[in-house]
């Protein structure tokens, strides 16, 4: 009898089995897919599709991206399949059926799109599939135009053109950009980089091309013209290299780096054999304190001095320099730093005495037009206001470009609900503003110079509801790009 029960129980157990078997497991119905499904997913991942479909097997890849799109049509693994789809099909000449799936891509939402364009495009650099990868970005382009990420995929392409030594590619993407986005910092530093891997290889022509294109739209980056100047000194065009430092000092005579062009400006002469005007250009250099390019200038100045005969003033000048101590740079930073503590202490008075030390001290400094704007800041946030907008109105009016565009930034564009324009409207000055940028456009000599200013006029009137003046300063802005 117990012999017959366990056969029983045995052959029960294997009946049970047999079915469970036949019958697809229900565990975790409510969850998604089961474990297998998952297993299945990600059987084939992404990169072997691209990988078969370059190998042009599009059956298999259809395949597949069909099984992505019907395992979660909401992923955006399921909107990438359904561009590899419209793409076999399109191989396969059947444009009607890839155009009928492109039209299901284009409901899903743009952000979902961007996640499947961007991952191809990363995908096809790494791959160093850069024809694929140029497309996309054209395709992206086309798409987001306007929107930032546009520009970080141009940068990609460009800087993998680069890099794999496809120099023509690389510049026809960089003249697309100076054509579309020629007033972006970003066009600016992807032309620059381009210029000087031009140097590197000694490829001069194409290299002043670009410097000269880029300069027209960026003249007061003054590394271009350094640069520029550089390739015209090194091909022995001495000429051409003075008329391109003369030309940036005359568009930036305050740019805290326009002592670097003036010890440029005296090493050609030196070199062309002009040693009078190497003479001037080094000593204009030395004036400007606060730098160690003023005490290498003094140096090249002694050294004129000695090539000319007068050993008596080479002397005084080197015995001048070897006991200052320490260069004058050390100074700024000394003071950014002690101005600094004051302000943690709630010292303001000294603060304040010392960036004015530091701002008369050394004016052409960039440590110097950094104090300027926390002085402004410290005044605002002190409140002591009447200090702030009389030296608010006074940087507007100062001669550096570069320094307006920030304070118009900083208190004007950044912060102007809770700013200094409610400020200056309870105190009647808003339009005295407004006249001292518009004074400012009408003298700027580019467009890259304007723009910041434009900018200021256009929060201004909105500020004040003048809805034709916004308009009306608005179109300029739209002009000036």
């Amino acid at each position: 009898m117990q012999i017959f029960t366990i056969f029983l129980l045995i052959v029960l157990a294997i009946c049970q089995w047999g079915y469970a078997e036949t019958i697809p497991s229900t565990s975790g119905a409510e969850d998604g897919p089961a474990s297998t499904e998952v297993e299945d997913f990600v059987a084939k991942p992404i990169e072997e599709i691209e990988e078969l479909f370059h190998q042009k097997q599009y059956q298999i890849v259809i395949k597949e991206c069909e099984r992505l799109i019907a395992y979660d049509s909401a992923r955006w693994e399921s909107h990438w399949a359904r561009l590899k789809l419209s793409e076999c099909y399109t191989a396969l000449g059947q444009p009607e059926k890839a155009q009928a799936i492109l039209a299901e891509v284009e409901i899903s939402s743009p952000e979902e799109q961007r996640e499947v364009l961007v991952w191809q495009l990363h995908y096809a650099i790494e791959k160093g599939k850069l024809d694929n990868a140029d497309k996309l970005v054209d395709t992206i382009e086309t798409k987001f135009i306007g929107e930032d990420f546009v520009l970080e995929t141009m940068e990609q392409i460009i800087d993998s053109y680069r890099e794999r030594g496809r120099l023509e590619d690389a510049r026809r993407r960089i003249d697309q950009m100076l054509q579309q986005y020629p007033f972006q910092e970003k066009t600016f530093w992807l032309s620059f980089r381009l210029g000087e891997h031009y140097c590197d290889r000694g490829e001069h022509q194409q290299a002043i091309e670009l410097f000269e294109k880029i300069r027209k739209y960026h003249p007061y980056h003054i590394e271009a013209s350094v640069q520029l100047a550089r390739v015209y000194q090194e091909i022995g065009e001495f000429d051409r290299a003075i008329e391109t430092c003369n030309a940036a000092i005359e568009t930036n005579p305050t740019h805290w780096t326009v002592v670097h062009l003036w010890s440029m400006l005296g090493d050609i002469h030196q070199e062309k054999g002009d040693l009078q005007a190497a003479f001037k250009a080094f000593l204009t250099a030395s004036e400007f304190r606060g730098t160690d390019e003023a005490r290498w200038a003094l140096r090249r100045v002694a050294q004129l001095h000695q090539l000319l005969g007068e050993s008596e003033q080479a002397v005084e000048l080197l015995t001048q320099l070897s006991v200052k101590g320490l260069p004058d740079r050390f100074d700024t930073e000394v003071l950014i730093n002690l101005a600094a503590i004051y302000v943690d202490s709630s010292d303001y008075e000294r603060a304040e005495s010392t960036l004015k030390e530091l701002i008369e001290s050394y004016p052409q400094t960039q440590h110097a037009q950094e104090a300027m704007l926390r002085l402004l800041e410290m005044y605002w946030e002190t409140n002591q206001r009447e200090k702030a907008v009389d030296f608010f109105r006074s940087l507007l009016a100062h001669p550096n470009p570069h320094l307006r565009v920030q304070v118009i930034r900083r208190f004007i564009e950044e912060s102007h609900e809770e700013g200094i324009l409610p400020e200056l409207e309870a105190r009647g000055k808003l339009p005295e503003l407004a006249r001292i940028l518009r004074q400012a456009v009408d003298r700027a000599t580019s467009p890259a110079a304007a723009l910041g200013l434009l900018r200021g006029l256009a929060v201004i009137a909105e500020w004040q509801d003048d809805w034709d003046e916004a308009i009306k300063v608005n179109a300029r802005l739209i002009e000036r790009l």
